[in-house]
């Protein structure tokens, strides 16, 4: 539907006869609440589209995070567990498979549903 166009011609109608008073005033109350819900509307969408956009950066920014805490992670293994003490290795181990595991513990909900 033509919002504009329904706006329009409400106002055009309200004004173009010698209708009785209530009539013109339902008219032009009419065309206004149509004005204002199509304003919401079409802020409500903005807010959205802004909300979908950030949400669709956190995610890229939280899988980098987690590409980085996984090659930590094999680092960690491969060249830490060696050569330091082991509850330092154990400690970094852990918070490193904190991140790694972020899937699993559903940070990820309302990920994009391609």
């Amino acid at each position: 539907m033509d919002y504009e166009t329904l706006i329009e011609n409400l106002v055009f109608w309200s004004k173009a006869f010698h209708v009785n008073p209530q009539a013109r005033d339902a008219l032009e109350k009419a065309a206004k609440a149509i004005t204002d819900l199509l304003a919401r509307a079409e802020a409500a969408e903005a807010r959205a589209e802004k909300a979908e956009r950030e949400r669709d950066a956190a995610i890229f920014d939280l899988s980098r995070a987690e590409d980085a805490a996984e090659e930590t992670y094999r680092l960690l293994d491969n060249e830490g567990h060696p050569v330091c003490d082991y509850s330092v290795y154990l400690a970094v181990h852990n918070s490193v498979s904190d991140i790694v595991d972020w899937e699993q513990d559903n940070v990820w909900r309302g990920m994009k549903e391609e």
